[in-house]
């Protein structure tokens, strides 16, 4: 079972303007992680949720060793969230 789906993200606000435009997906402003330098915001889908995550302080998120490994990974994080969109899209086309 998939909990929810983590988009990595440069620019926390830009995504979400973008998933709005370009998908009709609104989001909302999350939470911070003092501890990885991290912040994220939600995009609501029912009872599940697609999480954008993105560095706030980058001096806390270079030192922090899980950011690290998570960032090695983010190229397979894009191709999965690009999976996942097209799916939403097409599903959500289908239901017209």
């Amino acid at each position: 079972m998939i909990d929810h789906v983590v988009m990595a993200v440069r620019d926390l606000d830009d995504a979400g303007d973008r998933l709005l435009r370009d998908h009709g997906l609104a989001s909302v402003p999350g939470g911070r992680h003092a501890r990885w330098g991290t912040a994220n915001r939600i995009v609501p889908l029912g009872e599940d949720y697609i999480e954008l995550i993105g560095v706030v302080d980058g001096e806390q998120a270079a030192r922090t060793v899980k950011l690290t490994a998570y960032t090695d990974i983010k190229p397979a994080f894009r191709s999965v969230a690009n999976d996942v969109l097209a799916f939403y899209d097409e599903m959500r086309s289908k239901k017209k």
